[in-house]
């Protein structure tokens, strides 16, 4: 990551897109000591300086790292975040888990800060370990975008070159340090090759965070000790504004004494010394008078205030005339007029620039992103009455004219590879070839158009992720290692035609977990495809196809479960909830799911999926759960004039089910006949037929069967939380209409258990009672005659 290189490149993918905020505003601020652990000095002052930068401590507040971190025990970043929150509880602070992983750091304070850094940046990248990602994109993580920066060297060595930095080393020319920096720019040797060449240094990129190491070792192995006066803001390079934070010397004023203090700029302006646990409050001008002060400073910590942007402008002898009266003075020998390029980095003169230099902080402006629904092109199709609707896949992907039969899939668990007669086949090897430089340079401009991918959604929130996943980061690990990983999501051959296997276009490859990734959102939230494509750098056809073949894998994988699912009486007894506790053998709990279709131009498929329920034209289902809320029962896709009881015989389910278990349906489900026959109990709400009322045991069933049966709505209601299910699916769409609601409802068994047990009413009353609580004054006994009395009347 630090190594230099000739060009600046595109990274493939941007780990941190939110900009980084500068100041304190909005951000928590906490003065708390740090205990010290067997001369811990250094550690301990390192952290708080960095509990002292706003940016820094923000984005630890928002990260939430913790939970995805794969080894939180041996993590420095995880560490550093439970410091942050032992500031809000604790006096003083004891970083016993931090100096342990930082206990082989040595006394320099320079080092000692790089390690945290480097330390820092790799427990962040060890959440993107899966990634296979280049050196930029490695340098758009949260810790090199705080503290990292970009130098331009010019050398006649080695031409022009990049290299990145996390602080700047000052020599001690002078004793200011804002001129000290000025003289950073000319070298008389080079970074790079380190030859005695001459060599001009620029700052390309600068970083929010400025540490700047105070040469203070020379290289003859002797200190420093020259009194350097820190300011509270510097310019760097006449570009960048930059703001103290904090700075870093030697409490005994000499390197030898490894006693590390920090003086920290509070927002409210007030001064303060950290040593250790103890800290307290200094005044300004008594700290520059202090020579120990002076001549033991040995790093300081800026932060980015604004970037000063240099105006280049031609102007004429009368603009200089107005505003510099001594080029005037000096030029009044030339007697014919002249025009001059200025630079003003202060005061704007009257006049139209020529250019303006874009800004190089390595900001990026964020786009935002709308979605809008397409109309797909309707597909004709015609079935027969009460048949279930069939899945021609040949008419909605891209073969060849011959028409393939449909044939049975055939599944190999030893290697994780799959072969139906349609599309979605295995290969050996990925089938994007090797490409020539003008297709790496269209990939890498295509690259540049993505805005949306999963190394940038990965760090946010659960609950953000999830909003368009419906998985969090944790469950979305779990879903791609149960799919197959890597192997498998290599193996999928996106666009295969019969007639050309060897002569597949080639296009740009994306990464494999954004292969789910893609899926997952166009699931949840409906998105075009067409939009899915340009915002995560790929064409719509190939978003399409990457999109239908991981469907039908996820639907494939799922099928393997269908009778685990299908839980026994014995394994749903155990924390059974109360509302089924009053039936006995119960097993699911079914009811019928119905999602609008396009109306088709056929005639005949119009009527077969008329649904007079629904009024509309509908894909019917049968949907069961088990007694926790899970599903754990999706017949196949049938047409919506079809009948719950006919949709139920032809789904197999009450083949599936053993003698002796109870079924629950709702009273359209007449299937009392057919389960005497198989010898179970059906559990249907009463029917009133001719009569005036129900009897007072069949009102109490049927609520009861009421409180049990609202849970499925539960279950399809989470399942039409995909809102590529809740609106209106185009006819070109049907033929994947059962793998879309299989998948959709599999993938809501990852949420937690939607009927949660209650506790009984004597361990709620023994928690609710107080240790304190009084006891209860001495009741009356009743007179004999009012008992009489109570005792008289009769019972409802």
């Amino acid at each position: 990551m630090m190594r230099a290189t000739k060009s600046i490149e595109e990274p493939d993918v941007v780990l941190y897109m939110d900009p980084i905020p500068v100041g304190w505003s909005g951000v928590p601020h906490r003065d708390k000591g740090f205990a010290n652990f067997e001369l811990t000095s250094v550690c301990n002052t390192l952290v708080q300086v960095l509990m002292h930068v706003p940016s820094f401590v923000h984005w630890m507040l928002k990260s939430q790292h913790e939970i995805s971190c794969p080894a939180k025990e041996s993590c420095l970043l995880c560490a550093t975040i439970s410091l942050r929150q032992q500031l809000d509880s604790q006096l003083i602070v004891r970083p016993e888990q931090f100096c342990e992983l930082m206990n082989d750091a040595s006394d320099d304070a320079h080092e000692v800060m790089r390690d945290i850094l480097l330390m820092l940046h790799a427990n962040v990248m060890s959440v993107y370990s899966s990634l296979v990602m280049s050196t930029w994109s490695e340098r758009t993580s949260p810790i090199f975008q705080m503290f990292g920066g970009l130098w331009k060297v010019s050398a006649s060595c080695c031409g022009t070159t990049f290299q990145p930095f996390l602080s700047i080393e000052v020599p001690l020319v002078a004793s200011s340090l804002q001129v000290c920096l000025d003289g950073l720019g000319a070298k008389n040797i080079c970074k790079i090759c380190k030859s005695a060449v001459k060599s001009v240094m620029t700052v390309h990129s600068a970083p929010t965070v400025l540490i700047i190491n105070l040469g203070r070792l020379l290289g003859n192995g002797s200190f420093c000790d020259k009194e350097i006066i820190i300011p509270p803001d510097i310019i760097l390079q006449e570009r960048f504004s930059y703001r103290h934070l904090s700075t870093v010397f030697a409490s005994g004023g000499h390197i030898d004494n490894v006693n590390y203090s920090a003086l920290t700029s509070c927002p409210n302006g007030i001064l303060h010394v950290f040593t250790d646990a103890s800290f307290k409050r200094v005044n300004a001008a008594s700290l520059l008078g202090d020579p120990k002060y002076l001549k033991s400073s040995y790093m300081a910590v800026y932060e980015l205030r604004k970037e000063i942007k240099i105006v280049e402008t031609m102007v004429t002898e009368e603009h200089i005339s107005k505003a510099v009266p001594e080029i005037i003075s000096s030029s009044t020998k030339e007697s014919t007029p002249f025009s001059a390029r200025v630079t003003s980095t202060q005061k704007k003169w009257d006049v139209s620039p020529i250019s303006v230099p874009n800004s190089t902080t390595g900001t990026r402006k964020r786009k935002q992103l709308i979605f809008e629904e397409n109309q797909l092109n309707s597909m004709n199709q015609g079935h027969d009455e009460g048949s279930p609707i069939t899945l021609d896949r040949s008419a909605a992907t891209t073969t060849s004219a011959t028409t393939t039969s449909a044939t049975a899939t055939t599944i190999n668990t030893a290697t994780c590879s799959f072969a139906t007669a349609s599309t979605w086949t295995t290969i050996p090897s990925c089938s994007i070839g090797t490409q020539t430089t003008t297709e790496q340079d269209e990939n890498r401009a295509l690259r540049a158009t993505s805005v949306l991918s999963l190394a940038k959604c990965w760090t946010q929130s659960a609950t953000e992720f999830r909003f368009f996943t419906g998985l969090t980061q944790e469950n979305f690990c779990v879903l791609y290692k149960l799919l197959g990983g890597d192997d498998v999501f290599s193996k999928l051959k996106m666009d295969y035609k019969l007639s050309t296997p060897s002569k597949n276009e080639k296009k740009l490859k994306l990464p494999l977990q954004d292969r789910l990734f893609l899926t997952l959102i166009r699931l949840r939230r409906g998105t075009p495809l067409r939009d899915l494509g340009f915002v995560m750098g790929i064409s719509q056809s190939q978003a399409s196809e990457i999109f239908y073949a991981v469907l039908r894998h996820m639907y494939l994988t799922f099928q393997h479960f269908k009778e685990r699912m299908l839980l026994t009486v014995e394994q749903q007894k155990k924390k059974m909830p109360k509302v089924f506790k009053p039936f006995k053998n119960l097993r699911v709990i079914i009811d019928g799911a119905e999602f609008k279709l396009q109306v088709p131009s056929n005639f005949q498929q119009q009527g077969n999926t008329y649904s007079d329920y629904k009024a509309c034209n509908t894909a019917h289902f049968i949907i069961g759960i088990n007694l926790h809320g899970g599903i754990s029962f999706v017949s196949k896709a049938y047409e919506g004039a079809i009948s719950d009881k006919q949709a139920t015989l032809d789904s197999s389910l009450l083949d599936m089910l053993q003698p002796g278990d109870a079924l629950m349906v709702d009273r359209g489900f007449e299937l009392k006949a057919e389960c005497m026959m198989k010898k179970i109990t059906l559990l249907r709400p009463p029917s009133l037929g001719q009569r005036d009322k129900f009897t007072p045991k069949e009102v109490l069933l049927t609520k009861a069967i009421a409180k049990a049966r609202i849970y499925v709505e539960h279950a399809i209601g989470k399942i039409k939380d995909f809102r590529l299910l809740r609106y209106t699916i185009p006819n070109k769409m049907i033929p994947y209409m059962e793998d879309m609601v299989y998948v959709c409802a599999c993938l809501t068994n990852f949420d937690p258990p939607r009927i949660k047990t209650k506790p009984s009413k004597k361990t709620a009353k023994r928690k609710a009672k107080k240790p304190s609580q009084k006891p209860a004054k001495k009741t009356k006994k009743p007179s004999k005659e009012l008992v009489e009395t109570k005792s008289k009347k009769k019972p409802l």
